[in-house]
This record gives structure tokens, C-alpha cells and sequence, in this order.
């Protein structure tokens, strides 16, 4: 790799020691007189400038994070590595676990890009009658308000007649380790067998405007003016309190709704204007056509850019049904931890596709492993394609690095705790897989990011 010198040492006597480097660049020939001991002396610093010319020392590093307010009471673990090596160049923590949040989601990319050549949309299956029976893949794009799928709507307006087969999932309405309370905003949208609007709803400042209540009968909403605030669902129902007096004239809410199968059903006859059928039989014993996603762009972006949750737990369902004939988050995790276990330097705890749960914890040197396993995958060309780009889109346009640092990375927050982790280019040229991690902070998340960028502004010029 042409990471260090190769040093080839001939000694003539040891008055006249000869010393011949090869650095790969060229050869070049010392010829010294001196003591012996002086001549083992400035042999062993030429070897040891040679071995760390591309490394940070631990000293160096903690003067650099001791200089980070935010990060003294916190702790912050650290892992840096060339592409395509196996050894770190800076570390620091590298094996102490830590809550990756939304980092996660860089093992739901890795799961679901290792799996899927193209990404299936809908199982299928058209019978004599011209009724085009249909089932879920789990695929979150139908309808989306962000990054709805002209696709798979434009195959289903097509179809004469549709038939829904709902698929038995244990699909839990907040995955483990969820925060209960947050079930009103729309990074808790519930995950569902077949998802449409993201599984939310959207309310305009004219409530009669709210999409999707005026294609629903199973959708209410109820104005309060007392509502402490604009709008809210109830827990257990798809009734939606909404005070007017509180929406300002920009703003448009999306709030979750519950999914379940009539409700999908309904939702998209009326998006198609046409009936569509339910039928509880799983479905033929004969094989079904699928149709699948041409451009993964769009979800993989979503993913990565947006850190949107649906998204990461709809691609983890796939992922199971793929696997394990399953639309299961768990069972997905279960066989990729037995199927990763040879390469993961320390094994995972992983209880979700999101990272919204805090009892994921990872490593940062095993999430170093995994961009590797990523870059292997796509190579810079699609890590530059889906990643946000550092200062310029999706999580890391907050990010202020030095203006020569090309970033392409993911962050991960949860209250407390804030991580990055992905890839850049050093100074010299070489790209690094790298991963941030600072959980249990005090300060702002503001200044913890301000203390990231500072962290990986000295590793560019030093590497």
C-alpha cells in the first residue's frame, strides 16, 4: 500500500555503517562514520518516523480532545483507518461500546445492499380473470410525501382489478427500546407490512386540506382550541386533536397514524380511484413475479441523508422477508450477526433497523469494520452517491469542516449522546473509514459537533 518506508540496512563494519532506504519512491545511500551506539540510535528513529509518518500517537490525540471543552465530561471513543487495511492508524476507546443512535443505520445499509441487486417493490401475481393479486414487501415508498415512488404507483394504476394478500407479521408498533412518548412525530412512524404516505398524515393550516382525511373514514380529527398543543394523536387510535389557533401559515405537520391493513386498503383504493380487494389467503403455491425498484437512490438517500426511521425499519423488514421468509426485524439481525461474525471485531447489540432504540450498542472499530464491508460494496463512487456530503446535504450541511476536507459521512443523535462516522480524504490523499463517537455529554449538541469537526479537521492534516 506504500503506507511507510521499506528500510534495507547493510553494515560495513561498525565504524562505517551503511544505511541504503528504500522508500518506494527511489533508493538513497548514507554512508556514516559513527559510534555504534549513535549509529543504532538514529537507525531506530528513522524506523520509528517511518512506522508513525501516518499515524496520530495517543499523546497527540488526547492534547487534541483535552482542548474540546464539550468533550471533557463525555466519553469519546475513536477509531480511523485506511481503506482496504485492517489496521487502525488512530484510536482511542476503539473497543468500549457505545450508543451509535442513527449510526445504525449504517448496518441496515450494509445489510440491505449486500442483499438486494435491485430492491423488491411488490410481489405479484395475475390470474385468469385479469384480477392482479398483490403482497407486501415492506417497501415504504408507495405514496410518500418526501420520496414517493412514480413506479410502483404507475404499475397499480394499471391494473384492471387488484387483490391485497396481507402478509401475518409480528410487526411491533414501536420497536424495542423506543421512547413510548414520542409516538406523535414522524420519526416514530409506525413500520408496517406495506406502508403508504411514510404511515403519516400531513395537516395544512385549512384542516380540510389534512392528506390523507379527506380519503379516509378511519382517519378523524377533532378541533380543540384549548389543545395544549397543534396537533396530536391519541395513543391508541387514529383520532387526531388539532388546534387551529396554534398553526402558523407555513407550517405543514405530519404527524403518524396507526397502519393496519383495512386502512391501507382504503387509502390506496382512494388514491386510485379504484376498489380494492382484501383477501387473508397468504398467498399460491406457485412462484410470484416481483417488481422491483430500478433507482435505489431515492430510499437509499432517504436513508442516509434524511436518517429517516421508516425507511431504515421498512429495508431491515425486507431484509428478514429476504432472509427468513419473514417480515422481521429480529430475525433479519439474528442471521446477520451469525453471518458477520467472522469479520466483526466485537459482536453487536442490535435491536433495531433505525437506532432510535438506546439498547443498540456498537463499537467504534466495529463500525469502522462495517464502512469498510460498505466501501467494498459500492466503492467511492457510491459512497459519494447516497452519504451526505460534509457542509453540503443531509445531516452534515449543520457540519462546518476546513474547506480542502472532503467528508461523506453519518451522523447519529439521541439525546446526550452524538456520532459520526464515515469516510474522508486525508491531506496526503489516502481516504479513511473513521467513526466519532461522543455519548453521555452535558454540553450542546451544537458545540459536540463543532468539537467532531475540530477532532476530524486535525486528523485530515495529519494523515
Amino acid at each position: 500500500m506504500g503506507s511507510r518506508p521499506i528500510y534495507d540496512i547493510k553494515v560495513a563494519s561498525l565504524e562505517w555503517p551503511v544505511i541504503s532506504i528504500n522508500t518506494g519512491v527511489g533508493s538513497f545511500v548514507y554512508l556514516w562514520r559513527m559510534p555504534k551506539k549513535l549509529f543504532l540510535a538514529v537507525l531506530f528513529a528513522l524506523v520509528y518516523s517511518g512506522l508513525f509518518a501516518q499515524q496520530i500517537r495517543a499523546r497527540k490525540l488526547e492534547k487534541i480532545i483535552a482542548n474540546i471543552p464539550a468533550f471533557e465530561p463525555a466519553h469519546v471513543g475513536v477509531a480511523v483507518q485506511r481503506l482496504e487495511e485492517n489496521k487502525l492508524r488512530v484510536h482511542r476507546g476503539e473497543n468500549q461500546y457505545m450508543t451509535p443512535a442513527s449510526n445504525t443505520k449504517l448496518m441496515t445499509f450494509l445489510a440491505s445492499v449486500a442483499t438486494f441487486d435491485q430492491i423488491p417493490m411488490l410481489l405479484y401475481q395475475q390470474d385468469s380473470t385479469a384480477t392482479t393479486h398483490f403482497y407486501p414487501t415492506a417497501y415504504p415508498l408507495l405514496l410518500h410525501p418526501f420520496y414517493g415512488d412514480s413506479l410502483l404507483l404507475s404499475f397499480l394504476q394499471k391494473q384492471k382489478q387488484l387483490t391485497y394478500h396481507p402478509k401475518p407479521a409480528a410487526i411491533p408498533r414501536l420497536g424495542p427500546g423506543w421512547s413510548w412518548d414520542d409516538f406523535s412525530y414522524y420519526y416514530s412512524a409506525p413500520p408496517s407490512a406495506f406502508p403508504i404516505y411514510g404511515n403519516v398524515i400531513e395537516v395544512l393550516p385549512d384542516a380540510s386540506k389534512a392528506t390523507p382525511f379527506r380519503q379516509s373514514t378511519l382517519l378523524t380529527i377533532e378541533e380543540d382550541p384549548a389543545a395544549p398543543v397543534v396537533l396530536q394523536r391519541k395513543e391508541w387510535s387514529n383520532t387526531f386533536i388539532y388546534n387551529p389557533t396554534k398553526h402558523q401559515p407555513t407550517d405543514s405537520l405530519y404527524r403518524p397514524f396507526l397502519p393496519s391493513d383495512s386502512l391501507f386498503v382504503e387509502l390506496l383504493g382512494s388514491a386510485l380511484q379504484k376498489t380494492i380487494y382484501i383477501d387473508s389467503i397468504e398467498g399460491p403455491s406457485t412462484a410470484l413475479d416481483t417488481l422491483f425498484n430500478t433507482d435505489p437512490k431515492p430510499i437509499y438517500q432517504a436513508l442516509l441523508r434524511d436518517s429517516d426511521n421508516l425507511v431504515a425499519e421498512s429495508l431491515m423488514l425486507m431484509v428478514g422477508q429476504q432472509k427468513t421468509d419473514t417480515l422481521s426485524v429480529a430475525k433479519a439481525i439474528a442471521v446477520l450477526q451469525e453471518e458477520w461474525a467472522s469479520w466483526l471485531p466485537d459482536p453487536i447489540e442490535w435491536v433495531d433497523g433505525s437506532g432510535v432504540s438506546r439498547y443498540n450498542m456498537v463499537t467504534p472499530r466495529t463500525l469502522v469494520a462495517v464502512l469498510q464491508k460498505i466501501y467494498t460494496e459500492l466503492g467511492l463512487e457510491g459512497i459519494q452517491e447516497y452519504f451526505p456530503e460534509g457542509g453540503v446535504n443531509g445531516t452534515l450541511k449543520a457540519y462546518s469542516f476546513d474547506p480542502n476536507l472532503k467528508v461523506f459521512a453519518k451522523t447519529g443523535t439521541l439525546r446526550h449522546n452524538h456520532n459520526l462516522s464515515g469516510f474522508f480524504q486525508g491531506k496526503k490523499g489516502h481516504w479513511y473509514a473513521f467513526s466519532i463517537m461522543v455519548n453521555h455529554y452535558t454540553s450542546s449538541t451544537t458545540d459536540i459537533r463543532k468539537g467532531i469537526a475540530q477532532l476530524l479537521d486535525a486528523f485530515y492534516q495529519k494523515l
